[in-house]
């Protein structure tokens, strides 16, 4: 399994915008161009260009099709499978031999509904553990990029609701369970990345050590 992160500065100059253009495909820089704001097109184009850095890809040269639920697949690479996520400040990118979801979420304030609507009593519970509020809003952030992770790696989309399943988080890391309490077969890996992100991947088989590497907009463009 590779994994990596790019953070994206709050500005990124016309330069290094049209150099990481020509550096993706044209379906890429299409969907880049449908973007209202600048920082959005660059998060998907740098999304690809991330993909394509771990595949060892020529600049360009990845095709797609898409799955039920919209969920892209390589063409020219069978039996890699990836997935990408982009919030706050970093696109984070990996690529594995069995379907794999990896979700990055900016930790900020949250309305407490949220989880009344999404979470399971246990997850709720897990949250509520802690008085201090810092810490509550992490854990928050920690079970929903866990909960997103899985949903991208099942592949479901939209269509599996949130507290059909629990995200259990204890000493010994997580694990996920049907709401009925079954283990499911699936590993969840909760990563550090910074104080104000949560990152987790999830797949069927993960390795015991994930490596994540962290790239600036200038490395992941060869400068």
């Amino acid at each position: 399994m590779k994994l990596a992160a790019v953070r994206i500065e709050e500005t990124v100059d016309d330069s290094r915008y049209e150099r990481l253009l020509a550096q993706v495909s044209a379906e890429r820089r299409a969907k880049a161009g449908r973007f209202k704001f600048r920082r959005d097109a660059v998060r998907t184009a740098a999304g690809e260009l991330l993909l394509q850095r771990l595949l060892g890809a020529a600049d360009g040269t990845l095709s797609f099709r898409y799955l039920s639920h919209g969920k892209p697949e390589l063409i020219d690479y069978p039996g890699t499978w990836h997935n990408i996520s982009h919030s706050g400040e970093y696109v984070v990118c990996v690529c594995h031999e069995v379907p794999v979801g990896v979700d990055v979420e900016a930790v900020r304030p949250v309305d407490d509904d949220l989880a009344k609507r999404c979470f399971a009593d246990a997850e709720r519970m897990y949250m509520q553990a802690t008085e201090e509020e810092t810490q509550r809003l992490r854990r928050f952030y920690e079970l929903w990029s866990a909960k997103e992770s899985y949903i991208k790696a099942v592949g479901d989309g939209l269509s599996m609701p949130l507290q059909s399943f629990v995200v259990r988080i204890g000493m010994d890391g997580a694990r996920l369970e049907t709401a009925a309490g079954e283990s499911l077969p699936w590993e969840i890996r909760l990563l550090p990345l910074d104080a104000g992100h949560a990152l987790a991947v999830c797949a069927s088989q993960l390795p015991p050590d994930i490596a994540l590497d962290v790239l600036s907009l200038d490395e992941l463009l060869g400068s």
